[in-house]
């Protein structure tokens, strides 16, 4: 992935490690929020979407974190919780 630096991953680690999360990722900002490539993190009601492209209709300059796609998740987790996760189509 293009402009990823190892300090990025570290950095990934280290948080996710700190804060003992189940899931954690990174996300960016886009500084051009006209772009519309890209899914937005959304933060409502205490709870962080990714809404993907073709799904967001919200203002992109209120919403301009974008999920730069690179997770990190605890395999514990994962592996309880992979059978109920559903196809979004």
């Amino acid at each position: 992935m293009p402009l990823i630096t190892e300090d990025v991953i570290e950095q990934l680690a280290q948080k996710h490690f700190e804060s003992n999360a189940h899931i954690t990722f990174v996300t960016a900002h886009n500084s051009d929020p006209s772009l519309k490539g890209y899914g937005r993190v959304v933060q409502e009601d205490h709870k962080i979407r990714i809404i993907e492209p073709k799904e967001f209709h919200g203002d992109t300059h209120e919403h301009c974190c974008i999920n730069a796609g690179i997770y990190m998740f605890d395999k514990n987790f994962l592996l309880q919780s992979i059978e109920s996760l559903s196809e979004v189509s």
